[in-house]
């Protein structure tokens, strides 16, 4: 496991939907990742909180059934795979406006890997919401001119 990936403290603490303080230190880590995901793939602002309340609401019902385990892939993995399809469904979800048409593709969708670029964007992103977390913790620490 490397120094950037999700602690295995805090995935298990997760399981207890009443560890409040657990839900909110992995929402401030990933709310702005998934968001912004969503935003980069076309989605409103809007659409993009609506979306991202969707993962993390996934993602409380299913992390019981997320395993911690290295053959299994990284949490980020994980996550990333839900937002992914999350996007996909929203994005071909029908809407009155749009064109009447089969859905044969979506079981296709479903079935595609990620891109290489999904996955270093992802990456990307949590390494810079690790960065904005890490210096906020470091500049309460530290007086104004030792910031600047």
């Amino acid at each position: 496991m490397s120094n950037l990936d999700t602690r295995s403290s805090l995935l298990l603490r997760l399981h207890d939907p009443s560890d409040r303080e657990a839900w909110e230190e992995f929402v401030a880590l990933y709310q702005q990742i998934v968001y912004r995901m969503a935003v980069r793939h076309g989605m409103q602002a809007a659409d993009a909180d609506d979306l991202t309340q969707q993962v993390f609401w996934s993602i409380s019902r299913a992390i019981d059934r997320f395993e911690i385990s290295a053959q299994k892939g990284r949490f980020r993995d994980w996550l990333r795979t839900i937002a992914r399809h999350a996007i996909i469904n929203a994005m071909t979800r029908k809407t009155i406006d749009q064109a009447v048409g089969g859905s044969d593709i979506l079981p296709l969708l479903d079935a595609q890997v990620a891109p290489a670029s999904d996955t270093s964007e992802f990456d990307w992103e949590y390494r810079r919401e690790i960065f904005l977390v890490a210096a906020a913790k470091v500049r309460e620490q530290v007086d104004t001119v030792a910031w600047q």
